[in-house]
């Protein structure tokens, strides 16, 4: 009998502490799910006081300096910001009790701090997506094979297509309407032409590689649209052949004029000596000719000025 009594005594322990474990690790895992210092403040109430036996913990920013028996404060500075968790019990809290509450105040604390930091993240993630989405060009992270991870609000307002369309869809495909025709190195650059409602568009594809770990590289495709510059470059050019042409024809005017103005002076010398003879009607036929030749060599000279 006295065996038997012990034996279900120990049965009946081990089924408690099996039941506070269970009520533990579901604690553990409502506190770690605390995303804001509410949501933590309601698992530590729902859970914490049973297994620490106080009445309430309540987390604050005010820090307390006064010593109470029922209250255990667990103070700590993150951030330059005060934190106490105020353990209170109704009975008053014993020296031996401080220990423990101490151990569960330092696991706060680390759920606190990476609370906070989870919520600075948060920010800095936001901050980036917004920074991201104001760029004017339109830019992807892909992978390098080309499939995107994320666009920017221009790349899908020229695509028509929302963030989830476009996962993993390569950009190429779903930016010009058609397959790449040929694979693209890191930091290559080329041209392509895009054309939307009869407008015809040419962007610059630029491909940079980002560095993170060997398992998962990723790249930054740059969409830059140079139509603009084109049309530049071309206007350019056919200035430059403008002037090209200008500086030749005034040397060839130039080149020819000298000799024509020499063989004129003699003609209008011969003129006035054969007057009278069979040549004057020749020599005026050589004059026009020379005439002409001045004409021409004048229209020369206006395509340079």
């Amino acid at each position: 009998m006295p065996g038997s009594r012990k034996k279900n005594k120990s049965t009946t322990e081990l089924a408690e502490k099996k039941k506070q474990l269970e009520f533990l690790q579901k604690a553990i895992m409502s506190i770690y799910l605390s995303r804001t210092e509410e949501d933590l403040q309601i698992a530590v109430n729902k859970t914490l006081p049973a297994l620490c036996q106080v009445d309430s913990i309540k987390l604050t920013h005010q820090p307390n300096s006064k010593k109470s028996k029922h209250t255990y404060n667990y103070s700590f500075v993150h951030n330059n910001k005060d934190y106490s968790f105020l353990f209170y019990k109704n009975t008053g809290i014993t020296g031996k009790e401080k220990p423990l509450l101490k151990r569960v105040g330092k696991a706060l604390e680390s759920t606190l701090i990476s609370i906070e930091q989870y919520k600075q993240l948060k920010i800095n993630k936001e901050q980036w997506e917004l920074a991201f989405d104001t760029i004017a060009t339109p830019i992807c992270l892909t992978d390098l094979k080309g499939n995107i991870l994320r666009t920017n609000k221009n790349f899908r307002e020229k695509t028509k297509m929302s963030k989830k369309d476009l996962l993993q869809k390569h950009y190429f495909t779903v930016f010009f309407g058609k397959p790449p025709s040929s694979s693209q190195s890191y930091q290559e650059k080329r041209r392509e032409n895009l054309s939307i409602h009869g407008k015809n568009e040419v962007f610059e594809i630029s491909l940079q590689k980002i560095s993170q770990n060997t398992e998962n590289e990723i790249q930054l495709v740059i969409l830059r649209d140079i139509t603009e510059q084109i049309k530049m470059e071309h206007k350019v050019a056919q200035s430059v052949k403008s002037a090209e042409m200008g500086v030749i024809s005034s040397s060839i005017a130039h080149e020819l004029n000298n000799p024509i103005a020499g063989v004129q002076a003699l003609l209008q010398t011969l003129e006035i000596q054969k007057k009278h003879t069979e040549l004057s009607k020749d020599l005026k036929e050589m004059s026009l000719a020379i005439q002409r030749c001045n004409h021409i060599i004048n229209k020369l000279l206006n395509i340079h000025r």
